[in-house]
Order: structure tokens, then sequence, then C-alpha cells
């Protein structure tokens, strides 16, 4: 399985990630929608989306999704129910395992929220390693079972783990960090609802935080595709 990083191609769907993740978040502010839920699991599936497109990219596997079109959707629904999902629901449950205790001091609440999307982002961590083969094993091969992908992520998560830190957590770190900064210093929730004046630091914020998500993502597509050649590499050379 050949493996190539055609930059132009994924910096377009970095782009194309965050300016959708924008849009959403002022329509929503415009039309007063209270969906946060919802908007959550939008967000999972556009991150699904960008992974699912930067695999096929890195990969060179157009051609194989063209003859079995299934493949993506398997793929797409593996990020969803064993990364992603998982992942933001884990910071939900403790929210509101939080919430129930009766926190009142907002300071507080700040530092438990702040603790929690470490927590969630270490969460997602393990699952990427554990489960992030599944998703080239799905876009090459449609009987490829979850039970062999993750088998595959235990043999290959030596390799796997070192990468994610290094290369995909400072961008993950750094959008994080932006985020709570913004909160901090009060650049959300400036702009007045259900008008168009948005406020442009909100925006932009946001803009570039999905910017650096999208090059977290990116990099995961790229470190799950090598580490499931490489696992190719050693069954043939194994089975030779």
């Amino acid at each position: 399985m050949p493996t190539v990083f055609p930059k132009g191609q994924l910096a377009l769907y970095v782009l194309i990630f965050a300016l959708a993740y924008t849009g959403l978040i002022a329509a929503i502010d415009y039309l007063q929608l209270n969906s946060s839920s919802s908007f959550s699991v939008v967000e999972i599936f556009l991150e699904a989306t960008l992974c699912l497109y930067a695999c096929i990219a890195i990969g060179g596997l157009k051609a194989v999704t063209k003859k079995h079109p299934q493949t993506t959707t398997s793929a797409l629904m593996r990020y969803v129910l064993l990364i992603g999902g998982p992942s933001a629901l884990s910071f939900v449950i403790l929210a509101l395992a939080i919430t129930l205790l009766g926190m009142s001091d907002a300071l507080q609440i700040q530092a438990t929220y702040l603790v929690l999307g470490v927590v969630s982002g270490l969460i997602f961590f393990i699952l990427a390693t554990l489960f992030g083969l599944s998703l080239p094993g799905a876009l090459r091969e449609p009987k490829d079972t979850i039970g062999e992908a993750f088998q595959r992520g235990k043999r290959q998560a030596s390799f796997t783990l070192p990468r994610l830190l290094f290369f995909m957590a400072p961008f993950s770190v750094a959008a994080f960090a932006l985020s709570v900064a913004a909160a901090a210093t009060g650049l959300f929730g400036n702009a007045p609802a259900g008008t168009m004046i948005f406020s442009p630091n909100e925006l932009l914020v946001t803009f570039v935080v999905k910017l650096l998500g999208g090059m977290a993502i990116v990099a995961f597509a790229a470190i799950i595709m090598a580490a499931f050649q490489k696992d190719e590499e050693e069954r043939l050379a194994e089975a030779g």
C-alpha cells in the first residue's frame, strides 16, 4: 500500500474543515439554537470525514474505495463509534458527575472542566492507539473485523503511540490551549445573538482552533496509515 503525503490536497481538506465548523458556529449563534449535544455529534462526524479523506489521500486508496464504496462508511463509523464518540462521551459523563456534586465556585468549575478536557484528550489517544488502525483496515478490506483491527493496534502500539504524542498532540494541545485562553479572556460569547454582528475575535479564534484541530487529525491519519503499512510488511515478512 503506497503511502504519500499530498500537502496541497490535505491543506485544502483542513481549510474546508475549519471553514465548515466556523460556519456552523455562526449559523447556530445567528439562529439562536440551543443544540450543543446535536452539534457535538455533527462535530465528530466532521472530524471523521476529514480523517477519512486524509487516509484515502495518504494511502492512495481512491481506486479501492470506488470499487468498494461501503468501506468508506465502515471507516467513518469506526472513527465515530470507536474513537471520537467515546472520548466525547467520556467528557459528558464526567461533566455530568461534576454537576451532580453541586459545585458553585466559578473558578473551581473552570479548573474542573480544564481537567476534564485533559482527561478526555488522554482517552482519545488511548482509543486512537488501540483502534486507529481499524480505519485503514476498513478502507482496504471490506471484511476487516474490529477484532482483527484491535490486534493490529496492539501489535503496532509501540509505533503508533509515540508518534501520536510527538506529531499529533502538539496541534491538539495548541488548539485546546487557545480555546481555554479565549474563554478565560472573554473572547468567546461577545457577539450579540440573533444578529449578523458576530464578534470577529470569536470567529477568528474558532477558525484558528479548528485549523489546528484539522492539522491534528491529518497527522493522526498519516500515523495510522504508516502503522498499517508497517504491520502489513511485518505480516508478509513472517509469512515469507
